[in-house]
């Protein structure tokens, strides 16, 4: 009020220091009061919440302004870490696209969740990541392994391809309808035999309309 100058400082409480941040409009002066970032218990939740945080089995943590500010024992013993400290001085992380998952989650002040491929201790895993904005400017995150869910998937795709070439190989015409009588599948013998369109076959014509 008296200088018209934004300020920004940590007052003492016995909750925990909370942040403070003040602003000037016009006449008008403003107070913001938010939980200190620098707490790990704030930045879990605290209490019960906090304290399923840290039991999880799957890695979850936090950043503040691009820097680690908590992590539960999962994520630490991930990028092997053996504290908070150790991972902060060694700039330790589960690479991938962890990183821009969450800076766009802060970003954009919304959830964000996607597939990465990351390191977590030292072997290439898929994780389904959830990245959400917390009070204070802080993004949380909390990481699913579904390796062995997407490696499937990747082997089914194979079978699948081999599968589909195999038949395109042969000379005798197929065709592969589904259960709704639409067109899922047909070799270059099936199109030439009955001198079809490729861009029509493609959108998947109903049983009705091949015989047609």
């Amino acid at each position: 009020i008296d200088r018209g100058e934004p300020c920004a400082f940590h007052a003492a409480s016995a909750g925990g220091p909370p942040e403070i941040q003040g602003r000037t409009s016009g006449a008008v002066a403003w107070l913001k009061l938010s939980r200190s970032s620098g707490s790990s218990a704030a930045l879990a939740g605290g209490g019960a919440v906090g304290g399923l945080l840290e039991g999880q089995p799957h890695p979850a943590w936090a950043r503040q302004k691009g820097e680690l500010v908590w992590a539960n024992p999962a994520w630490l013993a991930a990028v092997v870490a053996s504290s908070l400290e150790d991972a902060q001085a060694k700039g330790a992380g589960l690479g991938g696209g962890t990183v821009a998952l969450l800076d766009e989650a802060a970003k954009s002040g919304l959830v964000r969740d996607g597939l990465v491929w990351a390191t977590a201790a030292g072997q290439r895993r898929a994780m389904r990541v959830t990245a959400m904005p917390l009070p204070g400017g802080a993004v949380g995150a909390i990481a699913v392994d579904v390796t062995e869910l997407e490696e499937t998937r990747e082997a089914f795709k194979r079978y699948e391809t081999a599968h589909d070439d195999t038949l395109d190989r042969l000379k005798d015409a197929v065709a592969i309808f589904t259960a709704e009588r639409r067109l899922s599948f047909h070799n270059r013998a099936f199109a030439e035999l009955w001198q079809l369109d490729a861009a029509w076959l493609a959108e998947q014509p109903s049983h009705g309309e091949v015989l047609d």
